[in-house]
Formats: structure tokens, C-alpha cells, sequence
């Protein structure tokens, strides 16, 4: 396994700059944000996984969950059916700015007609949000009410879906070209017959952190708690011998999720689709996650579920030297176009 790094990206860059001569400042606190500064002078400037190498508002549309997928259904890609509710809070104050428009709002009623309509379950989460905060499934009006009044607590806008069958992918571009696909298998146990869920989801928290990926997320016991119960089960319960339990209902990495890798299997049409979702966005750099029954092979009733415009690849990174080769090139193809298109001649 990579050994663990307080700053995994920083480390990456720092290697990749040295390699070209380029200079890379850190903000002293945290570190989490700066600038690479080639030797002709120019900069290019990152916060977290968020590079100059996608537009503003290519961004903020991708970050926007809602209209993401319309403009991805614009495209001829096929996402999530769903209902996006507002806030009272957030009603209000658009009446103030915009009575006419503030009007045509929805809110809980339409996610109750939508769940009338489409049946049980579903998937509620906030339109804008990342590594899988908030995202419950929903097995029934009073659920269903209760998770969108809390939601409402820090999210002015909460999506309402549809759940689809499937296996969860994220497949990576860099200017239409595929750079790697993995499957997100959600946190799960495996029963031994004899210890409780509590028991072996610890044991599954130090195997997470011994392979230097952070496992605080996996000891949220309060939001595991809530997905068990969905379930009919509770963290007391003891699975049976062999016996997979998930305990989290996405499989985002940064919760606990688990990685396969599949860049070297991923079939001609998925490749074209995740090109053609990022494209939609106006993205060159860009995470689509795909749920389908397979990647390997194309299957046609499949949901282009997101798209992220700085996809972590942290995880994805540290669980294998492979992997990590892997992402350690993909940084140097995204940092070799970023000093192309600063005007860098060599002979400067």
C-alpha cells in the first residue's frame, strides 16, 4: 500500500513540478490550496482537486445536481428521474425578490406526488453536496417528509429520485480521453456468525486506516445506524456466517466505499458516454459516475448519476502502487496541458 501522506495531491505536485522545473506555493495553514508557477512566469491556481482547467460555469453547473442532469437529458444522456424541492426559507426569500417565480417552486407536496407516483424506494439528497453527505434511502412517506425537514435545516435545495438497480462507476476524463474507471463498492461487513455489526464494522475501520485512507467517516455510527434501520436491522445484530451486509447506501470512497479497479475493461460505448457527459458540461477534466450492470459491456437501461468537475482521487490513489501510478499520471497529463496553454516555450 502508498505509504499515508498528510497531503496526498501536494506530494503528487511537488514530484511532478520538480520533473519540469515548476514551482509549487502551498497556503502555509492548511495547505489545501496554491499555484504552480512554470518558468516563463505564468500561473495556474488549484483549491482541493479544483484546477484552471475547467471553465467557472462549467463548474458550477456540474456542482449543481439539478441542472446537470437537464443539460446532460439535453444531450441524449439518460439520468435520474426526479423532483428538486425548495426550502420554506428559500420561497420566502425569493417571494421577496421574485413573486411570480418564486411561485413555480416546488416543495414537499411535489416530493409526495412523486413518490405516490413512482413507489418506494427512493434516493433524497442535497442538490448541492459531495463524498455522499445526506444521501438516505427512503422507504416511505413519513421517512420521506422527515429527511427533507432536515435536510432543509442546511440545504436550500434537496433532490428527490428515483433509486436505480445497478453498479456504482466513476469513470475519470481528461479532454475526452478516459484516464481511469473504477467500481465504488458501498462500506459493507462480512458476517462471521458470532460478532455484532458494531464489532465488525470497527475491524473494518482499522483495515481502512491500515491501508492509509481516513476512516473517520466509517465510525458514523448515528448515519449507519439510520440505513440499518431502513433495513430492519440495528448495529447490534449479529449477520450470519458469510452474510454481506452494506451499511451505507451510496458507495462514495470517502465513506467507507471500496474500489475495483476497471480502466482496463471498460467497454468503447461507456467510454464515449462519460466523453460525451463531460462535453455536455463543458468539462475538460471531469468524474462521471455511471450506475449499469456491468462496464465491460454496454447495457442500455444505464444512468449517468453525476458528474463531478474535480473528482478526489485520494482514495482511489492510496489503495495500490497501480493505482497510484495511475493517478500520479494523470496529474502529469493535466499539468503538461495547463503549462501548454500558458504560451510555455522551452526556450524561455
Amino acid at each position: 500500500m502508498i505509504e499515508r501522506s498528510q497531503n496526498y495531491l501536494a506530494n503528487i505536485l511537488s514530484t511532478l513540478c520538480a520533473e519540469i522545473g515548476a514551482s509549487l506555493f502551498l497556503e502555509p495553514v492548511f495547505q489545501r490550496a496554491g499555484y504552480i508557477e512554470f518558468k516563463n512566469g505564468k500561473k495556474v491556481f488549484f483549491k482541493g482537486t479544483s484546477f484552471d482547467i475547467n471553465g467557472q460555469g462549467a463548474a458550477q453547473i456540474a456542482k449543481d445536481k439539478d441542472y446537470s442532469a437537464r443539460f446532460l437529458a439535453m444531450s441524449g444522456l439518460q439520468v435520474p428521474e426526479g423532483v428538486l424541492c425548495f426550502s420554506p426559507r428559500f420561497t420566502e426569500k425569493m417571494m421577496r425578490k421574485n413573486a411570480e417565480a418564486a411561485r413555480q417552486l416546488t416543495s414537499f407536496s411535489n416530493a409526495i406526488a412523486f413518490a405516490e407516483q413512482h413507489g418506494y424506494p427512493l434516493i433524497v439528497k442535497p442538490n448541492e453536496g459531495s463524498e455522499g453527505d445526506g444521501v438516505r434511502r427512503i422507504v416511505g412517506v413519513e421517512d420521506l417528509c422527515l429527511h427533507i425537514s432536515k435536510l432543509f435545516n442546511e440545504h436550500e435545495r434537496v433532490l428527490v429520485q428515483r433509486q436505480y438497480d445497478g453498479s456504482d462507476y466513476r469513470v475519470v476524463v481528461l479532454d475526452g480521453n478516459v484516464i481511469s474507471a473504477y467500481r465504488r463498492i458501498p462500506l459493507n461487513i462480512v458476517g462471521d456468525g458470532t460478532a455484532s455489526v458494531i464489532d465488525l464494522m470497527q475491524a473494518k475501520a482499522k483495515e481502512i486506516k491500515n491501508s492509509g485512507r481516513n476512516p473517520t467517516l466509517v465510525l458514523d455510527q448515528f448515519a449507519i445506524s439510520e440505513f440499518l434501520a431502513v433495513s430492519g436491522r440495528s448495529s447490534t445484530d449479529i449477520p450470519g456466517d458469510g452474510e454481506v451486509w452494506p451499511l451505507l447506501p451510496n458507495a462514495n470512497l470517502s465513506m467507507g466505499g471500496e474500489i475495483e479497479d476497471v480502466t482496463d475493461v471498460i467497454c468503447p460505448e461507456f467510454s464515449e458516454i462519460s466523453a460525451q457527459a463531460a462535453s455536455a458540461l463543458g468539462l475538460r477534466y471531469a468524474g462521471v459516475d455511471i450506475l449499469c450492470s456491468g462496464i465491460h459491456q454496454f447495457d442500455p437501461s444505464y444512468i449517468v448519476l453525476e458528474v463531478n468537475s474535480a473528482p478526489g482521487l485520494n482514495n482511489f490513489g492510496r489503495s495500490g502502487k497501480r493505482k497510484n501510478d495511475k493517478v500520479v499520471e494523470l496529474y502529469r497529463v493535466l499539468i503538461e496541458n495547463l503549462m501548454k496553454e500558458q504560451n510555455y516555450d522551452e526556450k524561455q
